[in-house]
Parts: C-alpha cells; structure tokens; sequence
C-alpha cells in the first residue's frame, strides 16, 4: 500500500519578529502571533521547534503504516516539549464503507481533477486483510474524451492502533476529544502531547 497524494500537514508556529510571514508559510493565521505553513511531514526539517502540529480531515488515514509511524515520530523531534499534537482521525467503519461503496458515474462543469466538464467513474475497493480502502477515479475530459486516472489509497485506523502509534513515537496525555466527534461519528478527535 504506497502513500496517497495528500501528504502535508499544518504547522502553527511564531511569525518572525518583523512580522512577516516566515519563509514556507503562506498565510498569516493570526497575524503577529501564528501563520500557518503547508509541509510535507514525511520530510520535517527538524532544526526548527513547533508548539503544535494538526493533522486534520482524516490526514493521517493516508499514510501505509510504515510512513505512519515515520511521520509521528518526526512530528514528536518537531515539536519543542509541551508541545502538542492535534489528530482527526476517519473512523474504521467510514473508510470501510467508503471500499465497500459501489462504482458511481457523476458529470461536473469542473471540480477537483478538472477546471473543465469532465466525467469521473469512482471505483472503491475494501481490502480487508490491510484494512484499507483503494479508490480510483477516471476523468474524461468532455470536450476532448482525454482520460487521465488517479489513485487515493485511505488506511483504516482504529483509535486503539492511533493510540498505540502515539505512545510508540513517544507522545503522552493522549486523549479523545469526544465533544468534536459528536458532530461527525465518521471522524474522531486525538490530542496528545511530547
């Protein structure tokens, strides 16, 4: 199972004392206090210390579990002490349903793989020994009938294994934010801190 496209994460950290956005980042979140900066957290450069990193919308769900424990434990060498990491998590049986969802046809003006009318076949398949879902989408252009295919691949963690990945990066005071995922019983909410 390889790592799927989607493989950064957000970094709050404190903008540079001229009040400039730092080199990397691109938006100022809270100008003069945090900016926000998109990195590959497979490739941390660990000479500079976070307060926290968030790795929201099932982000880490993309990784193969190789590159999951790689990335955690990255993030803990990043994250100066007391510093904490923020982990929404899709649950099990989403990604399990989402590799057991039939093959869908859908039309669109434009959208993710295309700023122009396409149609996209979504293909998804459960593999249940890896306990992953693969999805392959096929764009055809409308006007030209160019196909072009991608590939998501969604590992499905159960909060036990994130936990146990947590404690083995070497994270403490994990906790489960139950409040949050009441909004969505597809997503769960994990703290933990170094």
């Amino acid at each position: 199972m390889g790592a799927a496209a989607a493989c950064t994460a957000g970094w709050l950290r404190p903008s540079a004392a001229s009040g400039k956005t730092p080199a990397g980042c691109f938006s100022p979140a809270v100008p003069g206090r945090i900016s926000f900066a998109l990195r590959d957290v497979r490739a941390l450069d660990q000479s500079e210390t976070h307060d926290i990193a968030l790795m929201l919308y099932g982000e880490l769900n993309v990784f193969s579990p190789r590159d999951c424990a790689g990335v955690l434990s990255g993030v803990w060498k990043a994250l100066a002490p007391g510093g904490r990491i923020v982990v929404e998590l899709q649950s099990f049986d989403a990604v399990k349903r989402l590799g057991e969802g039939p093959a869908t046809w859908s039309r669109a003006a434009s959208g993710l793989f295309s700023e122009a009318p396409h149609l996209l076949l979504t293909e998804n398949v459960w593999f249940e020994e890896e306990a992953a879902t693969r999805q392959r989408f096929h764009v055809v252009d409308a006007a030209s009938g160019r196909a072009a295919s991608y590939t998501h691949v969604t590992k499905a963690w159960t909060v036990e294994e994130v936990r146990n990945l947590l404690d083995e990066a070497g994270f403490a005071d994990m906790a489960e934010h139950d409040d949050r995922s009441a909004h969505n019983p597809d997503l769960s909410l994990l703290s933990a801190v170094k």
